[in-house]
């Protein structure tokens, strides 16, 4: 979730400078430049990359079979103490 929420912040800042070129300062918005650059790969990418987390966590949250929940990094420190 933490990735998704920049993305699309990205996504409205970009809407909002658009909106100012246009309507504020009267000039025309180069929308093949702007398309070009958000399509480059960098948006794209975070954004599905921010959705593949925010599923794995879904998932692991709802269909875990819960085999290491009990596990800590205390207990993983004292059992390589001992050996």
């Amino acid at each position: 979730m933490t990735l998704i929420l920049p993305s699309i912040l990205l996504l409205v800042m970009v809407a909002i400078e658009a909106f100012v070129m246009r309507v504020v300062q009267r000039k025309e918005v180069p929308w093949h430049q702007l398309v070009f650059n958000l399509n480059s790969g960098h948006t794209i990418m975070w954004l599905f990359r921010g959705i593949e987390i925010a599923v794995f966590h879904a998932v692991s949250e709802r269909f875990s079979f819960g085999w290491v929940e009990g596990w800590s990094p205390d207990e993983l420190e004292n059992e390589t103490d001992i050996q």
